[in-house]
């Protein structure tokens, strides 16, 4: 248990850099990462008589990274084991081993308990329609 919770503090470099000491308030925070959106419009005039009438054509991309390569534009998110407020990867299960020992007890919590696999990274990719690229027309008629 002792390796994998070394190699979990170690793949994270604010958890590697504070070995030991109580994590800071708002210290770890997602890593950064560039969401690019895309707008094309085109109008077409149709003068009849004393008006003039205005048809709209657009398309839009909306994270046009994702859709140039499918590891751009992809954000991140805590790992399940990781919460919005808390790290919770280590249970503290109490004096467990001997009582008058004083010796405290601790369980790893792991991505898949049957099988004991554990969290090898502190973030994930985030799946959500958020991450992924998407694609709009339309078509607007203007009065003038």
């Amino acid at each position: 248990m002792w390796s994998q919770l070394n190699a979990l503090i170690n793949q994270d470099p604010y958890m590697s850099k504070h070995r030991g000491q109580i994590a800071e308030r708002n210290a770890a925070i997602l890593p950064y990462f560039k969401h690019l959106d895309l707008n094309i419009k085109r109008d077409l005039y149709i003068n009849t008589g004393k008006y003039k009438h205005t048809l709209r054509l657009s398309f839009d991309t909306i994270n046009l990274g994702n859709f140039l390569n499918r590891n751009w534009g992809v954000a991140k998110i805590f790992s399940t084991g990781f919460s919005s407020g808390s790290i919770s990867f280590l249970k503290y299960e109490g004096l467990v081993t001997d009582p008058n020992a004083g010796k405290p007890g601790y369980s790893f919590l792991y991505q898949d308990l049957a099988n004991q696999i554990p969290f090898v990274n502190s973030y994930q990719d985030n799946l959500s329609i958020f991450s992924r690229w998407q694609g709009q027309t339309g078509i607007r008629y203007l009065f003038n």
